[in-house]
């Protein structure tokens, strides 16, 4: 009986620090956060991760993230990322330089945000995004899924750096961390 609750407890310990990393560390509640997205003229949408199999997709992690729109180009940005507790999305997003006249990293991936969000140290996740997408139209977007469990868009975060979408960089309230930054060209 007892190595049965201890089996218990150690599951609830688990479960409760997936939930904090995916949820992040952060004290203000979720619907604040859905809230502010709002206020930054964003829409509330949640994504669900696609996980490619030997036997085809399967469903995975779903996570809400704010849809901000300008000029006919979408970006996802994680709710977590938009709180006012630092995180690496948020800081990665502030800090790193990017111009786009520069070839971005070429190598391991086709995509070079994807090579990026590594670089980063992150991992590049493909959500489904219904309803929307960076086409307009139903479809895929890549989120860079950060250790604290923080996420942005590879292309999102790498437009925000650029000065190409300043209002996801408006967007984001958190200070960034005190971290070294690594040279992205």
């Amino acid at each position: 009986m007892i190595k049965y609750l201890l089996r218990i407890l150690a599951i609830s310990l688990i479960s409760i620090q997936a939930y904090a990393s995916v949820n992040g560390n952060s004290d203000i509640l979720p619907v604040e956060l859905e809230n502010y997205c709002i206020a930054q003229h964003g829409q509330v949408t949640e994504l669900t991760a696609i996980i490619d199999t030997h036997s085809g997709n399967i469903k995975g992690l779903s996570k809400k993230f704010c849809r901000l729109q300008s000029d006919g180009n979408v970006a996802y940005v994680g709710l977590d990322t938009l709180s006012p507790t630092p995180n690496l999305a948020a800081t990665y997003t502030l800090k790193i330089a990017v111009d786009m006249n520069k070839p971005l990293p070429k190598y391991p991936y086709d995509n070079p945000s994807a090579n990026v969000c590594s670089k980063l140290h992150g991992t590049e996740i493909v959500f489904a995004a219904y309803g929307g997408g960076f086409s307009g139209k139903e479809g895929e977007t890549d989120i860079c899924l950060f250790g604290d469990g923080s996420s942005i868009s590879s292309w999102s975060m790498l437009y925000a750096a650029s000065g190409i979408r300043p209002d996801i960089k408006n967007a984001i309230r958190a200070e960034p961390l005190d971290i070294d930054i690594p040279q992205i060209q």
